[in-house]
């Protein structure tokens, strides 16, 4: 019903499952390609070799339609680079791609987001996140000059702005203790300021308030 050919054994009619075989030389079956698609391979390991100077590719299909346009190819190029593609009906598009030992880059939709570099990643586009942890000594740097910096030292919080001016820009604006139930200062928009505690002022010429609709200069 078949043929042997070294330690592989290939079924010669369709009705014989499974289609093509291995067998050690005591005759246990040690791999097999089923006709349903279904492979096994007791080895752990499978390899696919290309050409000479050419790559060498894994193509995975599930397509229920059978017209082969459902498929996934894993790629090694010649030269190092190794590529997941994903064919969208009329071309192939990239999904990742590892570069030996260089970059990483993750697609959308054919369109490079993300990718890793020698100091760190780099996101093109939006990115949302539930938490951001930046450890002591770190900090969040905005701007293509390293315009506005947020860090902290592990002692004390720094927001540094070396560009034109730094506005909190909002219809309230508070400054809070810790637990949140305590005014330090409060400014609204209506051009009200409200004061906890004492205000000491050094190198003052002049200070204007206003109180009950009168204005007073001190």
């Amino acid at each position: 019903a078949g043929w042997v050919y070294g330690d592989r054994f290939i079924n010669s009619t369709t009705s014989e499952d499974p289609w093509l075989k291995g067998v050690n030389a005591s005759g246990t079956e040690t791999s097999y390609i089923k006709k349903d698609g279904t492979a096994y391979f007791g080895g752990g390991e499978v390899t696919v070799k290309g050409a000479s100077g050419g790559d060498a590719t894994l193509l995975l299909y599930s397509d229920a339609a059978e017209d082969w346009n459902d498929k996934t190819r894993i790629r090694k190029v010649e030269g190092g680079d190794l590529m997941i593609e994903a064919y969208n009906g009329t071309a192939w598009e990239d999904m990742a791609r590892f570069i030996t030992g260089a970059a990483c880059y993750l697609y959308n939709d054919g369109t490079k987001k993300f990718e890793t570099n020698s100091t760190g990643i780099a996101v093109t586009g939006q990115m949302n996140a539930g938490t951001i942890h930046l450890t002591d000594g770190t900090g969040l740097t905005i701007g293509n000059s390293n315009d506005l910096k947020i860090f902290h030292n592990g002692t004390r919080s720094k927001i540094e702005n070396n560009t034109g001016e730094l506005r909190l820009c909002s219809d309230v604006i508070e400054l809070k203790n810790y637990d949140d139930d305590t005014n330090y200062l409060s400014f609204a928009s209506g051009g009200e300021a409200t004061f906890a505690g004492d205000i000491a002022i050094s190198k003052l010429k002049k200070l204007s308030m206003r109180d009950s609709g009168s204005q007073k200069a001190y």
